[in-house]
Formats: C-alpha cells, sequence, structure tokens
C-alpha cells in the first residue's frame, strides 16, 4: 500500500518544507496540499534541505476531497478526544494495520491527512476520514506540524521494515476496516472518490424522503458516514447501494409527482 501525505491549509511554508524533508527522510515523496495559506517560498525550501524535489512535485488542490482521489483509506491526525465512534489508533498501530500486506490492498493508498498548525483539523475534514490517528505524548499534546509528519513518516517507514522481515499478520491487530473477508475477496476496496459519490446521492435521498431537515443534514450525515466508512466497503457494494437508492429517488419523485396531480385534479374539480 503506497502512501500519501496530505496537509490541510498549512499556514507556514517553513512546515511545509521541514515536512517535505521529514517525508523524504524516510523514503516517501507524495505530498498534497490543500488550499495552502501561504505559497511556497525560499524559506520553505531552505528547511526542505535535499527534499526540493518533494516540494517541485508537490500538488496543490483547493479541498482535501480533491486530494484523496484515488485514496482507498483516509486517517485524519487529531489531538482532541472524540465522542463518535470512529477507530482510533496510535500512530504505530495504524501504520502496521495497514501497511502490512493485504493481498489485494497491496497497490491501494493510504492518506495521512494533516491539518492547519493553529487549530488542526476541522471536523467537515475528519468526516472525510474513516479513522483517527492521535501521537501518545504526555501531559502536553500539541506538536508542531512537521514534527507529527516525522513521527507518522517514521511509523510508516517502520511498518515497511516490518514488511521486509515478513512479521506474521496475526502478530498486528486486525483492521476493523477492511477485516480479511475483504482483503480474501474478489471484489476491490471502494475509492474516496466513489465513497464521496455516493455519500452525495445518499444526502439527495436523506433530503427527499424528509430524514432530516437542512438544519440537521451535517449532524445526519456524520452519524450515516460512521455507518459506512466502518464497513470497509467495496466496490461493487458501493453500486449496489447506489443503485438501491437511485430507486429510492426515483419511487419518491413518482409518488410526489402523482400526489401533485391529485391535489390538482381537486383543485380543478373545486374550481367554479
Amino acid at each position: 500500500m503506497a502512501v500519501r501525505f496530505i496537509l490541510v491549509r498549512p499556514k507556514e511554508p517553513g512546515n511545509v518544507g521541514s515536512s517535505a524533508r521529514a517525508i523524504k527522510n524516510f523514503g516517501f515523496d507524495s505530498l498534497y496540499l490543500v488550499s495552502p495559506q501561504r505559497p511556497l517560498n525560499a524559506k520553505a525550501y531552505a528547511l526542505a534541505a535535499h527534499a526540493h524535489d518533494v516540494l517541485d512535485k508537490a500538488i496543490i488542490v483547493p479541498s482535501l476531497v480533491e486530494a484523496l482521489e484515488g485514496c482507498h483509506l483516509a486517517l485524519g491526525t487529531t489531538a482532541r478526544a472524540r465522542k463518535d465512534h470512529k477507530t482510533l489508533y496510535s500512530a504505530r498501530e495504524a501504520c502496521l494495520n495497514y501497511l502490512l500486506p493485504q493481498d489485494q490492498l497491496d497497490d491501494k493508498t493510504l492518506a495521512l491527512v494533516f491539518g492547519p498548525e493553529d487549530w488542526g483539523l476541522a471536523n467537515e475534514d475528519l468526516d472525510l476520514c474513516q479513522g483517527y490517528i492521535q501521537i501518545p505524548t504526555a501531559d502536553y499534546a500539541s506538536l508542531n506540524l512537521a514534527q507529527a509528519v516525522q513521527v507518522l513518516a517514521y511509523e510508516a517507514f517502520y511498518a515497511m521494515q516490518e514488511l521486509e522481515t515478513k512479521q506474521p499478520r496475526s502478530q498486528v491487530q486486525e483492521s476493523s476496516l477492511y477485516p480479511a473477508k475483504l482483503a480474501d475477496s474478489k471484489d476491490a476496496p471502494a475509492t474516496r472518490e466513489l465513497m464521496e459519490r455516493m455519500y452525495a446521492q445518499l444526502e439527495e435521498v436523506v433530503m427527499l424522503i424528509d430524514y432530516s431537515t437542512a438544519e440537521r443534514l451535517p449532524s445526519s450525515m456524520r452519524r450515516l458516514r460512521r455507518i459506512f466508512d466502518r464497513g470497509g466497503l467495496s466496490v461493487h457494494e458501493v453500486a449496489a447501494l447506489r443503485g438501491l437508492w437511485r430507486q429510492v429517488g426515483w419511487a419518491t419523485r413518482d409518488e410526489l409527482k402523482e400526489r401533485l396531480r391529485g391535489k390538482l385534479e381537486q383543485i380543478n374539480k373545486d374550481s367554479p
């Protein structure tokens, strides 16, 4: 499984440069920047040291959704306690779970997502991730962005070393998102791009059938996302769900049209 490092709205170019150096130190080179608050400058390149190539080919996109295109799993870093039920990993647990060989998963991409220096990832960003990573610390939990990237880059490198020593899979905690039954099946895991298309369609259906109001929609979708993200859905499973929701949408619209037609007929009958 490949690793993509995504920095969301980074504030300081120097931290981006230091992050690029950390990534290069441990053998990675895939860096995405989501709406950086300042352009890369001389300080960024100075702190990147021998990782100028990582900065040169860093991909800048306007949204996290676009940064996750082509990824099959996204894990967001957070220092805050979370009240929802997504899987929470330490840095080592996350990398050992998803970077050791998993048959059909070997050619897939894991996204490690980092938030801006001041506030970290917003809830809307974390909604796009299937799980969370917390880096264990003592009482003071705040890490510099580049420090957090370096810790995760090291742990990913460590997991790759475990792969080379052929550590038995049984020694690592089984992934809750990609269980063995899915890794052994013929269905490939759905990418985040496919999942986001599915969620966009689900959101339309949720509103169409009055399951939620506009005010409650974000929290409703957050709960539904947690349900489906925990399932580690395959491409075929996503297609089946989208087909079901498409049919629900058609049936609901047909019913609404029939009701409207009945109301119009009644109005015409009551008219003098």
